[in-house]
């Protein structure tokens, strides 16, 4: 009957260090997964923008448009001009979100 005990506890040993074992591969995946997924931004996230995309004329059309609809709601009497696009973050939604930082300065036109 000790034989028999002995075996019985060296089974379940062995079951128990191989769901171990298992837990740590799945573990190890977990881990893998996550830190590939997370150097990859997610659909639909917004994204910072390369100081090359932060010079491109569409960027450069839209930072524009920004400026002469800003004027156009203060009603002032001096222009602003668009200086630099400092920074931005681009989004792909049903098309693409641009959320840009813009340096202005104000003209002397009226």
């Amino acid at each position: 009957a000790p034989n028999i005990r002995r075996y019985e506890q060296e089974v379940v040993h062995y079951e128990w260090k191989q769901k171990c074992y298992n837990m740590k591969v799945l573990l190890c995946l977990l881990v893998s997964l996550s830190l590939a997924l997370a150097g990859k931004p997610r659909d639909g996230a917004p994204v910072a923008m390369t100081p090359d995309e932060l010079t491109d004329p569409t960027v450069l059309e839209i930072a524009n448009f920004a400026v002469s609809t800003i004027d156009a709601w203060t009603n002032g009497i001096y222009r602003s001009k668009l200086v630099k696009v400092v920074a931005g973050r681009r989004q792909l939604v049903a098309g693409f979100r641009y959320s840009l930082d813009i340096d202005t300065a104000m003209t002397t036109c009226s």
